[in-house]
This record gives structure tokens, sequence and C-alpha cells, in this order.
């Protein structure tokens, strides 16, 4: 087969094991060993095994485009000037999963060598009955390389998503990130795992254990600002749907990172000038507030816990009024806006949505 070349096409469906949990056997020369998992190094054995004009195709996780820990499998695919095909599938049984018995969120890459260019799906959810015609409706998006943020590649759905996306890029020359301080006077406080919304805010949410009493709980992260102004534009930014598409975009969409956040194109300054969004972000957090329900689970290790559970879909209205005042600052059109409004609406609103139908 060497002498041949290599092969002419490589498919599989390699292990999703991390590489600490292996004890008897080590890879030695390996690009890809920082990556951690040894889907990773499968994929590039493969790569050495394809010949010039061969195909690759293999189902992996997600974290292949989304996370920085596989920077140095993605530097293989500009290295081989591969043409890739990334498609994309929430699979975790939320709302229905792409095999029986695998819940990971996946993608199906498709690659041979060319000149490097890139197209993806967006985060395609389904429910049941849809599974049957779900790959024959796939459609991809190129992915420019402005495009490409923090070295993680884009889910994209449609060319509205590219043009939303590049439009926040260009909309504003300064990040999230210029305007945090480890030492500024002011606090917002961002949920770190999403499942159909960003949730921040401008107040500690409730959280007691028995075992330490009453606290911050671990899971809001902490990002610091110079006035209070500062910290309604950022909490309403934050909540918006424009921000939760940038974060289905770039994350493993379960982790809100703060790299994440600090790297969205959005300068808190100006936005901090607008009144009218101010007082969107207090009547946001009010309902928020209005519409939280406190809970209470046993842990073994801390014992009972109450915290404040928050549903932002029923606040999605004031939401949407928040995205359309992002719309003038971006230069969103009418359509882009529509599409921000209505993204992965019957996933989001659910139930809700179902009823005023």
């Amino acid at each position: 087969m060497a002498e041949r070349g290599g092969f002419d096409v490589i498919i599989g469906n390699p292990p999703y094991v991390e590489y600490s949990e292996v004890k008897n056997y080590r890879v030695s020369g390996y690009r890809t060993e920082p990556c951690g998992n040894l889907y990773a190094f499968v994929c590039e054995r493969s790569y050495r095994l394809v010949n010039s004009s061969g195909q690759f195709g293999m189902i992996v996780p997600m974290s292949c485009i989304s996370t920085e820990r596989m920077t140095t499998l993605r530097a293989l695919w500009s290295r081989n000037s591969f043409d890739s095909h990334i498609s994309v599938y929430s699979a975790d049984a939320h709302p229905s999963i792409l095999f029986n018995g695998v819940k990971f969120r996946l993608t199906i890459l498709l690659q041979g060598r060319g000149t490097g260019k890139m197209y993806s799906t967006g985060f395609l959810r389904w429910f049941p009955s849809y599974r049957d015609v779900l790959f024959a409706t796939i459609r991809y998006v190129t992915v420019t390389d402005e495009l490409v943020r923090l070295g993680l590649i884009p889910k994209l759905y449609a060319d509205l998503q590219q043009s939303v996306n590049r439009k926040m890029i260009e909309g504003s020359r300064v990040r999230v990130g210029t305007f945090i301080h480890n030492d500024g006077p002011i606090s917002a406080y961002a949920h770190r795992i999403v499942a159909h919304y960003v949730k921040a805010f401008d107040f500690i949410p409730f959280f007691k254990n028995q075992r330490d009493g009453e606290r911050k709980s671990e899971d809001y992260k902490v990002f610091t600002v110079e006035n209070k102004g500062q910290r309604s534009a950022l909490c309403a930014l934050l909540n918006s749907t424009a921000f939760y598409i940038w974060f289905v975009s770039y994350s493993d969409v379960y982790h809100c990172g703060r790299d994440l956040i600090l790297d969205f194109p959005a300068d808190i300054a100006e936005l901090s000038e607008d009144d009218s969004l101010l007082k969107l972000n207090s009547k946001l957090i009010h309902d928020l507030k209005a519409n939280c329900v406190r809970r209470k689970v046993p842990y073994k290790k801390t014992g009972l816990v109450t915290y404040d559970e928050f549903y932002p879909r029923k606040s999605k209205s004031i939401i949407d009024e928040i995205d359309e005042l992002l719309a003038k600052h971006y230069g969103f059109t009418e359509e882009e806006l529509d599409f921000i409004i209505n993204y992965d609406i019957k996933y989001r609103m659910g139930d809700e949505l179902n009823a005023e139908e």
C-alpha cells in the first residue's frame, strides 16, 4: 500500500478515549499528543496513510473544532491543505441522538487535499421524527478566515449566520475584554453552563449548601467593569440572542468560557451610553427574578443545596427588544434581525412556543 502512495479512502469512527486513561501503550512522534484523546491520534495516523488524492471521513467529537486543546489537530488540516466539510450534531439526546447508544456532540469530518478551504454546518438539532431526512437536508456554509476566532471554527447554519457573525466582528474594533478589569469596582456574574440561554446578572444569585452556608455558586464567573452602566450593558449583551448565536458558533455548546466572552466584539463603553439598553436590562433582570424558582437538591458532599433557578425563555420578549437595539449597533438588516430573534426558537422555547401556537 505504501508503494501505491497510500489508501484512496479512509473512513471510521475512532475511540473517544482520554489518553490519560490508557495504561498499556504510549504514542511517540505524534503532533496531536497535546490533544490528549485517542481520536486525534487516529486522525493523524490516517492523514499519513491516505494518498495525495484520497478522501478521509471520520465521526469524531465536536471538540475537534471547538476546543483549544485540539489546536494541533486543526493545524494538521492547514499543514496538509485539506478541504474540509464539517457537519456538527447535537446528538446528546437533547432533543435527539444521532446513533443508538451514543450521547455525544459529534462532528462528521469529510476531508481531502485541496486548497485548505473549510465549510461547516450549524449546530444541528432535530426531533426524532426528522432523523430520516437529516442528512439529506444538510447545507454547508463557507468558513472564511476572518470568521475563525481564537483558532476555533464556527458552526454556520446559513449564509445569514455568516453575515451576522461577520457584522458582529466588523461592528466593533474592540472586544469585551477591553473593558474587563481584574480589580474593577463593579461586578457582573455570568453562568458558565449554558442550555438554551446564556445567563448574566448584576447581582449574585442565591446559593447555599449545608456544608458551607450561603455563598456564590462556582458556576457563576465574575466580570468586573468600571461602572454600573457598563455592567448593565454587559449583562444585556450576554443575555441577548445575538451573543447566544456567537456562543453556539464558537463553543462546545455547553461551557461559556471566559475567553469566549472576552473575545466578543463589543464596545461596552459605547453601549453603556444607550439609556434604552440600560432600561431594558433592568426590565429583564426584574423579570428574571420574578420568574425564578428556589430549588433544593441533596448532595453527598455538601448536603442539601438550595439555589435560585432562572427561566430566560419566560423573558424572551424582553430579550428580543435587546436584540432590536443591538441590531442598530451592529447594522443588522431586518432579515438578519429576524434570523437572530428566531434562532433555534422551537428548541429554546419548547412547550411555551407550542402553547402560543
